[in-house]
């Protein structure tokens, strides 16, 4: 199909990319919008598939210094998991760093068109994010503020979720270190406090500002302008609740602030937070809900409890989500198929939808597909 031209007002921007999004997807075989294809006519393998973006610089806000060094920690890690990652690029002849709300929707549609129903699809934000009357935004570098048009100057968190839901995806991972300031606050005697008394600590060293602040080396510092008409703008990103196929993760809790470091760190190192996703996602046999356990543990004890991560409940299976799993595990899952395969021979597709449900990425995913296919049809939609 024709190529959808974007508009240069970004007041339209938005609107056009999504209903060229909706058009993309409606025009698109049945598969490509998440229905299952005869075994007859082929099945393609699930992919695991991620979006990264980091955007450091800004036109009319502070920086985000620490996103440069983020997005090569998560690439590296995800691509270790067999991830195919499309980073977020800066379009030639614009500042490194630098990715505005067209630019941002193109690649993001891009990426967007590459996903395969069955796939497991990670997108990873860092930068400034923005929450107004219970909507969140990812704000791109061209964002300013109009309280008449905020959806046409930065990309609402529910209409991104839209789109990679439509794809058809089995899974759907959203994770956002987008509410941060680069350093911890220096605290007198501060090896003398521990525990909420060093929360506590830290949250009055923190200004105002930061308190409700995006993600930067500083904060928006009240550059989002006055909310009107009684609206309320907070720099910072409120809870969504994920689904049975959608987990959403924070860097930190809903309106706080996440920290990039103590200050003194070496260069390239990433956020706290960051940091500690690139280290536990390999790690053989944790599960994505131990995953996020323990790098919410190492990110609270780092920050004194001045930053807690957040994450929706998992609504699809969490114990059989492995990213890495081990020799054992594999074993397990093995000997899970041969029975089921055994149970489906005399005729039983439940017995497959539960296996495709306790396993939502397994090697055996499209031989299960298939042959609930044949036993029952409108039970391969439900599973």
């Amino acid at each position: 199909m024709p190529k959808t031209r974007l508009a240069r007002r970004p007041s339209r921007l938005l609107r056009i990319a999504i209903s060229g999004w909706a058009v993309f997807f409606a025009a698109q075989p049945l598969a490509a919008q998440g229905s299952i294809l005869p075994a007859s006519q082929g099945i393609q393998p699930p992919e695991r598939r991620a979006f990264v973006v980091g955007i450091p610089v800004y036109d009319r806000y502070p920086a985000v210094n620490g996103a440069r060094n983020d997005v090569p920690a998560i690439r590296r890690a995800l691509a270790r998991l067999d991830f195919k990652v499309t980073v977020a690029v800066t379009r030639r002849g614009e500042p490194e760093g630098r990715i505005d709300l067209e630019s941002f929707i193109e690649q993001l549609t891009a990426f967007v068109a590459t996903i395969e129903p069955g796939d497991t699809v990670m997108v990873y934000f860092s930068g400034h994010g923005i929450e107004r009357n219970g909507i969140n935004y990812l704000v791109p570098s061209s964002f300013q503020y109009d309280p008449g048009d905020l959806g046409g100057h930065a990309i609402p968190l529910n209409h991104l979720m839209r789109t990679i839901e439509d794809t058809g995806a089995r899974l759907m991972i959203l994770v956002l270190d987008a509410c941060r300031t680069d350093t911890l606050p220096k605290i007198p005697n501060v090896d003398q406090l521990s525990g909420e008394a060093l929360r506590a600590a830290i949250v009055a060293a923190t200004p105002p500002t930061e308190l409700v602040g995006t993600r930067s080396d500083d904060s928006l510092q009240g550059g989002a302008g006055p909310a009107d008409g009684g609206d309320t703008l907070v720099a910072g990103l409120s809870p969504v609740p994920g689904s049975s196929r959608l987990l959403i993760a924070y860097a930190a809790e809903a309106r706080r602030p996440s920290f990039g470091g103590h200050g003194g760190d070496p260069p390239g190192t990433p956020s706290f937070y960051t940091r500690h996703l690139a280290q536990a996602i390999v790690q053989p046999g944790l599960t994505l809900e131990r995953i996020l356990n323990e790098v919410s543990r190492q990110v609270s004890y780092d920050t004194g409890k001045a930053q807690i991560p957040w994450a929706s409940d998992p609504g699809f299976p969490d114990g059989d989500l492995v990213f890495n799993p081990t020799a054992e595990q594999r074993q397990g899952m093995e000997k899970r198929w041969r029975l089921t395969r055994q149970r489906t021979g005399s005729g039983a597709p439940d017995a497959l939808c539960i296996f495709l449900k306790d396993y939502p990425e397994n090697p055996y995913r499209n031989e299960a597909v298939r042959r609930l296919h044949a036993l029952s049809p409108a039970m391969t939609e439900l599973c």
